[in-house]
Protein backbone atom coordinates (compact mmCIF):
# COMPACT_ATOMS: atom_id res chain seq x y z
CA UNK A 1 0.00 0.00 0.00
CA UNK A 2 0.95 3.21 -1.16
CA UNK A 3 0.96 5.68 2.33
CA UNK A 4 1.80 8.65 0.62
CA UNK A 5 -1.07 8.33 -1.79
CA UNK A 6 -3.06 7.53 0.98
CA UNK A 7 -1.84 10.56 2.90
CA UNK A 8 -2.44 12.78 -0.56
CA UNK A 9 -5.82 11.53 -0.47
CA UNK A 10 -6.75 12.05 3.01
CA UNK A 11 -4.95 16.00 2.87
CA UNK A 12 -7.30 16.28 0.06
CA UNK A 13 -10.66 15.14 1.69
CA UNK A 14 -9.40 17.38 4.34
CA UNK A 15 -8.92 20.17 2.59
CA UNK A 16 -12.68 19.87 0.78
CA UNK A 17 -13.98 19.35 3.98
CA UNK A 18 -12.70 23.02 5.05
CA UNK A 19 -13.18 24.56 2.24
CA UNK A 20 -17.24 23.33 2.08
CA UNK A 21 -17.13 24.66 6.24
CA UNK A 22 -15.87 28.02 5.38
CA UNK A 23 -18.67 28.18 2.47
CA UNK A 24 -21.31 27.22 5.23
CA UNK A 25 -19.95 29.66 7.53
CA UNK A 26 -19.86 32.67 4.70
CA UNK A 27 -23.68 31.81 3.98
CA UNK A 28 -25.03 31.30 7.23
CA UNK A 29 -23.07 33.92 8.46
CA UNK A 30 -26.68 36.48 9.62
CA UNK A 31 -29.41 34.08 9.29
CA UNK A 32 -28.05 31.08 11.45
CA UNK A 33 -25.75 32.66 13.36
CA UNK A 34 -25.40 29.17 15.36
CA UNK A 35 -24.73 27.40 12.02
CA UNK A 36 -21.73 29.86 11.25
CA UNK A 37 -20.38 29.08 14.87
CA UNK A 38 -20.18 24.86 14.28
CA UNK A 39 -18.64 25.40 10.84
CA UNK A 40 -16.03 27.68 12.32
CA UNK A 41 -15.12 24.74 15.26
CA UNK A 42 -15.24 22.26 12.62
CA UNK A 43 -12.64 24.38 10.85
CA UNK A 44 -10.32 24.57 13.56
CA UNK A 45 -10.44 21.26 14.05
CA UNK A 46 -9.68 20.14 11.12
CA UNK A 47 -7.20 22.87 11.27
CA UNK A 48 -5.76 20.61 14.31
CA UNK A 49 -5.58 17.41 12.05
CA UNK A 50 -4.01 18.65 9.57
CA UNK A 51 -0.70 19.83 11.40
CA UNK A 52 1.19 16.62 10.53
CA UNK A 53 1.11 13.72 8.72
CA UNK A 54 1.28 11.45 11.51
CA UNK A 55 -1.49 13.24 13.84
CA UNK A 56 -3.90 13.09 10.33
CA UNK A 57 -3.37 9.22 10.00
CA UNK A 58 -3.64 8.95 13.76
CA UNK A 59 -7.25 10.53 14.07
CA UNK A 60 -8.34 9.20 11.19
CA UNK A 61 -7.61 5.57 12.30
CA UNK A 62 -9.93 6.70 15.30
CA UNK A 63 -12.86 7.51 13.32
CA UNK A 64 -12.93 3.85 12.19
Amino acid sequence: IDMTGSYRAQKQLLDSLHGDLRLLSTEARKKFPAVKEAAERGMMNLRTLTTGKDRLEEALSKSD
